[in-house]
């Protein structure tokens, strides 16, 4: 029993698994082929967008409508039985047609092909649409082409324009396109001359084109099919056309700058197919297709190519407002960007360093001519000082000598006092012959008032910091003079 749950539980796991890892098949259907512009530009853009942004693995199919390349598309009943030979047993997550021969051919085989697929018809203009809106379980992104515009253009860019030839293919779609471009242009026939070119060959159109007036312009539309049946795919003749152009030549899209288109307004197939993209991945989510509604699709900002523009002698003035130029040869700076802000950096850090260096000396030679000159003043103070301390030394000796001075005259006067006191009392003694111990007492007297004197000559001496041997040379001054 358990064994049995195991095997169970192993096949269920099994079956989730190969649900999970199935990959969304998607279906491209293409108008006259893969690589005719301008729905392969479309197509290109819708895939790169689809694969980069879907969570889930995608499985593409693809399919070309090449009847749409015939005058009489008596073909298609092969085509449809090819489809369904082809995925018969093969479940289809979402169709996606591109271009009006395509949406053209799953409008008129819906029934008969994929009746429940969801469907995005993408890149249609909004004339050729009106049978869309009643495709059930489908949606579209629908363009509508300002078709005006490109006269508008020429004449803007270049005002003394006379003559436009117009490229243009002879397939069923691309005569309609003609017929469309017939009318729309009837406003400017009184300005400008046109010459249509989609009953020629190629190579007929190229001898044309080299021989066209000064005075002219070429506006390339499209070119699947030209006058005799040939096909271009890979937009080729765009490029020989403007290989051998003598005048300027302007492109029906965005795909045609950079290859040799003046510029201006174009069709946005790189939007367009991003657009498809994002509602592919919505239905993919399990959104219904009707449910799902975008707007139209306008001409694009106006964008030119520099490089045409100075080739021609075309000023970025006279352009419209808002427009864009690419392809500007980058200049000094956008080239060399990085290297100038290195040096800049490079130079302005130097300078700073230098500065910094020249403030450092500058604060140092200061501080040196500050030290000098206090040094130079030390040396004042100090002569100053030393010629202070001599001043002082030499008072102090005058200052002793005229003490000594005065201690030699006061203590003289005293010893000769008792210089003179002693001979008298030494005359008294001989000559009265007084009796000895009153003598004795006079003397003794006497011998105390010098020593009484000889003390205070110590005292002064040492009062006024006399040395000992000034003090025995007072006394001994005295006692020479007594």
């Amino acid at each position: 029993m358990c064994g049995a749950w195991l095997v169970g539980a192993f096949l269920l796991f099994s079956v989730l698994g190969a649900n999970a890892a199935e990959p969304k098949r998607v279906l491209l259907l293409h108008s006259f082929g893969r690589d005719f512009a301008p729905f392969s530009e479309m197509t290109k853009s819708f895939q790169a967008a689809l694969v980069k942004r879907s969570p889930e693995p995608l499985d593409f199919y693809e399919a070309s409508i090449f009847t749409a390349r015939f005058q009489e598309p008596e073909n298609e009943g092969s085509l449809v039985k090819y489809l369904q030979d082809l995925f018969a047993g093969r479940r289809l997550d979402l169709i996606v047609a591109q271009g009006g021969p395509a949406a053209a051919f799953v409008e008129k085989y819906r029934q008969q092909l994929f009746f429940d697929t969801p469907m995005v018809i993408a890149g249609v203009d909004a004339r050729l649409t009106a049978d869309a809106a009643n495709t059930p379980n489908a949606t579209y992104i629908g363009v509508k082409l300002d078709l005006p515009a490109f006269v508008e253009n020429i004449l803007r860019v270049r005002p003394e324009t006379t003559d436009i030839a117009v490229i243009i293919g002879n397939s069923p779609n691309e005569q309609y396109w003609a017929r469309e471009l017939h009318r729309e242009f009837q406003p400017f026939a009184d300005r400008v001359e046109f010459e249509w070119l989609d009953e020629l060959s190629l190579d007929e159109m190229l001898r044309r084109v080299a021989r066209l007036p000064p005075q002219s312009a070429v506006l390339y539309f499209m070119l699947a099919v030209d006058g005799a049946g040939a096909v271009h795919p890979l937009d080729a003749a765009f490029t020989r056309i403007r290989e051998v152009a003598t005048v300027p030549v302007f492109g029906y899209g965005d795909y045609h700058l950079g290859q040799g288109s003046v510029g201006g307004p174009a069709d946005q197939t790189q939007a367009i197919g991003q657009q498809t993209a994002d509602v592919a991945l919505r239905i993919l989510a399990g959104e219904r297709a009707a449910d799902i509604k975008t707007p139209l699709f306008g001409l694009g900002i106006p964008a030119y190519d520099w490089r045409e523009l100075q080739s021609w002698g075309i000023g970025e003035a006279i352009l419209p407002p808002n427009s864009e130029v690419r392809f500007r040869p980058p200049n000094v700076w956008d080239t060399y960007r990085w290297y100038i802000v290195g040096t800049i950096s490079l130079i302005v850090f130097q300078t700073l360093l230098i500065a910094s260096f020249l403030v450092q000396r500058a604060r140092r030679r200061t501080a040196e001519i500050g030290i000098r000159a206090k040094e130079s003043e030390l040396r004042v103070s100090y002569d100053q000082v030393r010629q202070l301390a001599g001043r002082l030394i030499y008072a102090q000796e005058e200052e002793r000598t005229r003490i000594a001075r005065e201690l030699h005259d006061d203590v003289g006067q005293r010893v000769a006092s008792l210089s003179i006191g002693l001979s008298s009392l030494k005359r008294r003694v001989s000559i009265l012959m007084i009796p000895h111990e009153a003598s004795c007492r006079d003397f003794s007297k006497r011998s105390w008032g010098w020593r009484r004197t000889c003390g205070i000559c110590r005292t002064n001496c040492i009062q006024e910091r006399l040395s000992m041997s000034d003090f025995w040379r007072l006394c001994g001054a005295t006692g020479e003079r007594h």
